[in-house]
């Protein structure tokens, strides 16, 4: 993969749901660098007025809108998994969005460079 920069973003409510998400990515050709889990912090579960991981402006790094950083950080409150994808075109960018909605992703996004339908 070369090219473009996109990233697919996915939430999932259980670790097995994201265990096997991430297993099927491996599967079908992504890379283990291409793929980023973030868990809720346990601290958060028991507080959910605490931050995920400090704000979410850690979330906008990782090339989340800030809109979408505020939502996905409301669900990782609630104990949902952040699951990306990082892929450089299109075709990627495609496989990776079908794979999550598959998986059982919700709130399924794409950003970056490549835009598929």
């Amino acid at each position: 993969m070369s090219g473009e920069n996109s990233a697919v973003f996915g939430i999932y409510s259980t670790h097995v749901s994201a265990a096997a998400a991430v297993d099927t990515l491996k599967t079908s050709g992504f890379r283990s660098t291409d793929v980023s889990v973030l868990f809720p912090p346990v601290a958060t579960l028991a507080d959910p007025g605490g931050a995920i991981l400090g704000s979410s402006g850690a979330l906008i790094g990782l090339g989340i809108t800030d809109h979408q950083g505020s939502r996905y950080e409301r669900r990782m409150r609630t104990g949902g998994i952040l699951l990306s994808v990082r892929a450089d075109d299109h075709h990627w960018a495609s496989k990776g969005k079908r794979i999550l909605e598959q998986t059982g992703a919700e709130d399924v996004s794409l950003n970056g460079a490549a835009r598929c339908p």
